[in-house]
């Protein structure tokens, strides 16, 4: 058992769940579920990852593939969710469906049809788009919500790029955990309807 692993992956898992019934569930519906599909499978992925460092090597494919489902289906719906931040837009169940659609696609192109281009650029254009998608909020005059998309989106990079940041060693995996668990928690805070004055 690798204590220190298991301990951040709840870490995540706990962060994802509150930040999860805290702030998105009190959402409309559609945009909920586009945050959920980039939370809740960082959840699922965290809760098999802890599962896997416990010893029980059956959990570590569920845990690629909920990481797989995080990066590529919640990179695209993260992407129109930060969007429905900068822009007050409320999504509607059709075009929920088309845009988690389109993430799935990405999903099934990268793991059944061994697409690894998708997985290696997918994750850097989507935390573009919802850096951007920050900053717009910023000129909009939403400026704590841009912040925290802007937060999550270094949290996450600096996770992305942990090595060239941390360097090497067993220490990088908590690492990764913690950033994500950061990354998470920001975008929970960018979806509170504060404006700046």
């Amino acid at each position: 058992m690798q204590v220190s692993h298991v301990i951040s992956e709840l870490v995540l898992a706990v962060v994802g769940l509150f930040v999860f019934f805290k702030f998105f569930a009190k959402l409309p519906l559609s945009n909920t579920v586009l945050w959920e599909s980039f939370v809740l499978s960082i959840v699922g992925a965290a809760l098999f990852g802890a599962a896997g460092f416990a010893g029980y090597s059956d959990a570590i494919p569920l845990n690629r593939f909920f990481v797989a489902l995080a990066s590529l289906t919640g990179g695209v719906g993260i992407v129109a969710a930060a969007l429905a931040v900068a822009f007050d837009i409320e999504f509607s169940k059709t075009w929920c469906y088309v845009i988690l659609t389109i993430g799935f696609l990405f999903f099934l192109g990268s793991e059944a049809f061994g697409l690894k281009a998708i997985t290696t650029y997918l994750p850097t254009v989507s935390m573009a788009v919802v850096a951007i998608a920050g900053i717009l909020a910023i000129i909009k005059g939403k400026a704590l919500q841009g912040i925290w998309l802007v937060a999550a989106v270094l949290f996450f990079g600096l996770a992305l790029y942990r090595k060239n940041v941390f360097g090497e060693g067993e220490h990088l995996i908590d690492v990764y955990h913690y950033l994500i668990a950061g990354g998470v928690f920001c975008l929970g805070l960018a979806t509170m309807k504060k404006r700046a004055v």
